[in-house]
Order: C-alpha cells, then sequence, then structure tokens
C-alpha cells in the first residue's frame, strides 16, 4: 500500500515543484541579473532550475517508500506574535513529547530544540 500510495504522490509532487522551480527561477534568475541573450535564462530556468524543483519535491518520498519509519516528531513553539526584546535570548530546551500521529515519543527518540528571536533588518 505505502509503494502504491508513494507512486501516485511522487508525480504529482513533481509537478508541482517543477510548476513551483518555473515562478521562482524566473524570480531570481531575474534578480542575479542574469541575460536574456541568446536564451541564456531560459536555458538556466529549464535545464537547471526546473529539475532542481522535481528533485526537491520527490527526494522526501524516498524515505516513505522503505520500510523504516519517517522522523516526525511534534515540538510546540511558544513564539509571541510582537516579539519582545526578551524573545531575542535562546530559549530553555524544549522537549518532543508526541509525533505527529499523536502518539507519544519514548526518552532516547525524543528530539529536543531551543530557539532565538532576531530582528529583521529592512
Amino acid at each position: 500500500m505505502r509503494v502504491l500510495r508513494a507512486l501516485f504522490i511522487a508525480p504529482l509532487t513533481a509537478f508541482v515543484g517543477c510548476l513551483l522551480a518555473f515562478f521562482v527561477a524566473d524570480y531570481l534568475t531575474r534578480l542575479a541579473h542574469v541575460p536574456e541573450m541568446e536564451g541564456q535564462r531560459g536555458m538556466t530556468i529549464f535545464f537547471l532550475c526546473v529539475p532542481l524543483g522535481i528533485l526537491s519535491k520527490t527526494g522526501s518520498l524516498r524515505a516513505s517508500i522503505g520500510n523504516e519509519p519517517v522522523a516526525s516528531q511534534f515540538i510546540e513553539l511558544k513564539i509571541s506574535p510582537a516579539p519582545r526584546k526578551e524573545d531575542e535570548t535562546w530559549s530553555d530546551w524544549i522537549f518532543a513529547t508526541q509525533r505527529v500521529d499523536l502518539s507519544p515519543v519514548s526518552e532516547p527518540e525524543r528530539m529536543e530544540l531551543r530557539y532565538r528571536v532576531l530582528p529583521m533588518n529592512d
């Protein structure tokens, strides 16, 4: 059943990655001032960026086809909508207590995380 599901999802995500790659690559090549002379920008998009977009979307499926479960632990971040000066310091360690499918995580497998919020300079 997993293989059948992956065979359906892989082409779908590859197609989505291909479409997204066109738009993102168009923006990035304009930003990098890639010249349009003799189709250089178009070839860069089609032969470099689109295959990378396809591979990036289908690469995540390789782990789901095999017998190994995919690491999918859930960690709740406590970030306020309006960051304060105190948020710029490192947070305490936060431990994952459950997986995405809401099953518990044993202590040896538990992931931990800490973060800090930095202001963006416009």
